[in-house]
C-alpha cells in the first residue's frame, strides 16, 4: 500500500501510537472491487458488512474541510458500512472519525448495534453524543460541515478538543455501523442519514488527553476540520 505524500505525517503519527490500535480506515483504503473498507492497522479488521451503494470521491474544499484533495466515502440513507471490530459491550474504546451530513436526511450516521448509542450526528444536530444517556445534545456549528469526533465511553470531544463533554452516558455497544449496516440496537431502521466519512481510527482503550490531542492535531493537518 503506497502512502500518499499528503498523509505521511499523519500516518507516522498513527503508526507511532499502536498500543490498542484495532482498526484504521480512510478514503484511500476503501476497495471498490471488494466493496469494503480495508484495515490499515495491520489487524485485518476490514469492514464486515456493506449495504447499498458506497462511493469513493476526492474532497476539494468547503464545508469546513481543506482543499488538500483527500479521499472520502459517502452514501445515502440506504448505504452503510459496519466496522470490522469493536471492543464490545461496556468495554473501553477511543473512536476517532471525520464525518458530515450530505443531504436532506439527517438522522444518525453512527449507530450502535446494541443499546442506544450514537456519535457525532442525530436529528439534524452536529457534534452530539448519546451513550445510553446524553453527553451532549446541543448542536455545534454549521450543520453540514465536517466534524472531527473523539469518542470514549464517558468523555467526548470535537475538533481538536474545541468543545468536550463528560458524564451522562457511559456505555459501549456490541458493534458500530453507519445507517442500517448493523442489526440490533436502537433506531438503525428509522434514523438514517445521507452521509460522508473520511477517516476512522479505533482503539480498544481510552487514550490519554495528550494522546488524543496529538492524534487530532496530526489529522487536522490533513483534513483541517475547523
Amino acid at each position: 500500500y503506497e502512502i500518499p505524500l499528503r498523509l505521511v505525517g499523519s500516518e507516522m503519527c498513527i503508526r507511532d501510537r499502536t498500543a490498542g490500535l484495532k482498526l484504521w480506515y480512510d478514503g484511500d483504503s476503501w476497495s471498490d472491487s471488494q466493496n469494503k473498507w480495508l484495515d490499515k492497522s495491520g489487524n485485518n479488521n476490514h469492514s464486515s458488512n456493506t449495504v447499498g451503494s458506497v462511493t469513493k470521491a476526492t474532497w476539494q474544499g468547503g464545508n469546513g474541510g481543506s482543499n488538500n484533495n483527500w479521499t472520502y466515502i459517502y452514501g445515502n440513507t440506504d448505504a452503510g458500512v459496519r466496522l470490522g471490530y469493536w471492543p464490545g459491550v461496556n468495554n473501553n474504546y477511543t473512536f476517532i472519525h471525520f464525518t458530515r451530513y450530505t443531504g436532506g436526511s439527517r438522522g444518525r450516521i453512527w449507530q450502535g448495534t446494541s443499546g442506544n448509542w450514537l456519535c457525532g450526528h442525530w436529528s439534524s444536530r452536529r457534534g452530539v453524543f448519546y451513550h445510553e444517556g446524553w453527553l451532549n445534545s446541543s448542536s455545534q456549528g454549521s450543520l453540514d460541515d465536517w466534524v472531527q469526533c473523539t469518542d470514549t465511553r464517558s468523555l467526548v470531544r470535537i475538533n481538536r478538543g474545541a468543545s468536550q463533554w463528560t458524564g451522562g452516558g457511559n456505555y459501549s455497544p456490541s458493534g458500530v455501523a453507519i445507517n442500517n449496516a448493523g442489526s440490533g440496537g436502537c433506531c438503525n431502521a428509522n434514523e438514517r442519514s445521507d452521509w460522508a466519512c473520511a477517516v476512522i481510527i479505533l482503539y480498544d482503550r481510552t487514550l490519554s488527553d495528550s494522546e488524543m490531542s496529538t492524534m487530532e492535531s496530526f489529522l487536522f493537518n490533513v483534513y483541517k476540520v475547523s
